[in-house]
């Protein structure tokens, strides 16, 4: 759509002084996920503010064929790095994430993110052969991911569409 990174960071830095003038007394910490536009805001508080990068939002962006769309991204290209390099702290969610993010920020060349790898303690669902069942339930699929193309949700259904066949023939 048009403007829609522009809106989105206006709603994001609408939402981050009210947060500041609302709890802003009231927290430890801010945590900053996806979009760094709040953080300068947040920054006013004194209090620590730690920025989780996905992905770098202008890699998003592939678009740029017209003139005036250069433009537009080239200053909210340049305001995502400064206020990205404004956080405590930058985390990343895979060693992959963090190459990507120090080649597209080179302002930030001093500032290391942190990877928070894997993100959910898989030790906790490791099956051990003692406990293997014959029947496995399949439950729903949750994806948390953007949906887009890219992601490819679809192999992730129809995967699991193929696994229930399976377990169906098997039965």
């Amino acid at each position: 759509g048009k403007f829609s990174a522009f809106c989105a960071y206006l709603k994001m830095f609408f939402l981050a002084v009210y947060v500041l003038l609302k709890e802003g007394t009231k927290v430890d910490l801010f945590f900053c996920d996806g979009i760094s536009v709040p953080i300068p805001v947040l920054r006013l508080s004194l209090k620590p503010v730690l920025y989780y990068c996905h992905f770098p939002d202008k890699l998003l962006c592939v678009d740029r064929k017209n003139y005036f769309k250069r433009i537009y991204r080239f200053f909210l290209d340049i305001f995502e790095e400064i206020t990205t390099g404004m956080s405590d702290h930058i985390f990343v969610n895979s060693r992959f994430t963090a190459s990507v993010f120090t080649k597209s920020f080179p302002l930030l060349k001093n500032q290391k993110p942190t990877v928070l790898y894997p993100p959910v303690n898989t030790k906790e669902f490791e099956m051990k052969s003692k406990s293997i069942k014959k029947e496995i339930k399949f439950g729903p699929l949750l994806s948390i991911n953007r949906f887009e193309r890219k992601k490819n949700v679809l192999l992730a259904i129809e995967s699991l569409a193929e696994v229930r066949n399976i377990q169906s023939v098997s039965t």
